[in-house]
């Protein structure tokens, strides 16, 4: 089993202190500037910002985008351009 996160959602942490994804209709539950995904997906090697921006430890083995999100191609291609193609660990499925 491997740890996911989204790099185009918000998160917060539920009432156990647990990181989660932002429910969708709620304030930050979606980013929707690549810029700013692109900033948290440095970040959720080591953390992301919660809800309240609050820097919270979290692991990611996986990064996901959400395929409906407005921002998704345009992520994915800089991504896969700038991250993918440096060779820093991360695969694009070959």
């Amino acid at each position: 089993i491997l740890k996911e996160s989204f790099v185009e959602r918000g998160y917060m942490l539920d009432e156990n202190k647990n990181p989660t994804l932002i429910p969708r209709g709620m304030p930050n539950a979606e980013i929707d500037s690549v810029d700013e995904a692109l900033k948290q997906f440095e970040q959720l090697n080591n953390s992301f910002i919660d809800i309240d921006g609050k820097n919270i430890a979290f692991n990611s083995e996986t990064i996901c985008i959400h395929s409906d999100s407005s921002i998704a191609l345009e992520l994915a291609q800089k991504l896969l351009n700038s991250h993918c193609t440096q060779n820093k660990g991360y695969s694009h499925g070959q």
